[in-house]
């Protein structure tokens, strides 16, 4: 195995630096060039006596949708380095067993006789925050439309522009864009990366955006959950998050309830007794997709008061919690928008 050049890879570097300060000997090498060996280089990480070796993944950004992506493809005692693990991200690769460290020193490295769990480091430098075009907030109902109905991609722009509910000229853009990413039909063997990443995008931007701009209240009510559920007359809201995974029979019991809603936000708090609070469990936001989107996904069979898959996908991941974030990977094949990208 051939000794790797961190020259040519500045997170493996900062990772080395880190690990050095603590007081760490580290040989890195290089992973087979025909990326048959599934991981982007070896680590051998020598502490207090102990000797351990890690199969490397680089992932320059790590979000909780990433998390929820890739967890169960990176390999077996896999050692993750990132530019930045934030505390909640930090909490779900603790939840699914997975090591890492990113460019600050915050680490979290366990093998037999090696434990390394360091915290708190601010960020070695920001980012500049700066998105890819493709998750712009026009673009955010169009995709989302087609991560939903992905036979759209294929149909003449006017189609997926009513249904998304969006300019013509936005749909041709996101299109365009698409095309750039060998995403130009349905998700099948020869594509599903591509819109794994898609989706992993989408996810990423609604909840730095939309998901978060769009919160008409928070709530709490004396009501459990479940309770406040069943309470709800019929019609003008959708459940999302844990409360729309427990509709559909996933083993959950919520703790929270996310609702989104088009009518007054009183037709909501009345039925479930519920108070305004900036730190309650109810949260209420406006929907992002179109009724002709609803209408689209009823006639494939989903559940009339649940909201579509990818938003309660995105829901359930920003919970940061590795109760929920088991529940996510059950839904990425509970659902049938995810399913396809999952097979």
């Amino acid at each position: 195995m051939n000794i790797m050049d961190l020259a040519r890879s500045p997170l493996l570097a900062a990772a080395d630096t880190a690990l050095r300060h603590m007081g760490a000997e580290v040989i890195w090498h290089a992973a087979d060039p025909t990326g048959s060996a599934g991981h982007d280089a070896v680590i051998e990480i020598r502490f207090h006596g102990s000797t351990a070796s890690f199969p490397v993944e680089v992932k320059p950004q790590l979000r909780p949708a990433t998390v929820q992506m890739h967890a169960r493809s990176w390999p077996e005692g896999a050692l993750i380095v990132t530019q930045r693990v934030t505390p909640q991200v930090a909490e779900l690769l603790r939840g699914v067993g997975v090591n890492y460290i990113d460019a600050s020193g915050n680490a979290s490295i366990r093998a037999e006789g090696l434990h390394v769990e360091i915290a708190g480091r601010p960020p070695r430098e920001r980012r500049d925050g700066r998105r890819s075009p493709l998750y712009s907030g026009a673009a955010m109902p169009v995709l989302l439309t087609l991560l939903c109905v992905p036979e759209l991609v294929e149909r003449p722009l006017r189609e997926l522009q009513q249904v998304a509910g969006v300019s013509l000229g936005t749909v041709q853009k996101v299109r365009a864009r698409l095309g750039e990413q060998d995403i130009t039909d349905p998700p099948h063997a020869g594509n599903r990366d591509a819109w794994r990443r898609l989706l992993e995008g989408w996810v990423t931007a609604y909840s730095d955006g939309p998901r978060r701009d769009r919160v008409v209240c928070r709530a709490t009510s004396r009501m459990r959950p479940g309770e406040a559920m069943s309470s709800l007359p019929p019609g003008g809201h959708t459940f999302s998050g844990e409360a729309a995974a427990d509709l559909e029979g996933l083993d959950i019991s919520p703790a929270t309830l996310d609702l989104y809603l088009r009518s007054d936000v009183a037709e909501i708090l009345q039925p479930l007794r519920a108070r305004r609070d900036d730190t309650g469990w109810i949260t209420i936001r406006e929907p992002i997709w179109t009724d002709e989107l609803d209408q689209m996904l009823r006639q494939t069979g989903r559940t009339a008061n649940l909201a579509p898959g990818p938003v309660v996908y995105a829901d359930l991941v920003m919970i940061h919690d590795p109760r929920t974030a088991a529940l996510a990977t059950q839904w990425q094949h509970h659902d049938p928008s995810l399913r396809p990208l999952f097979a």
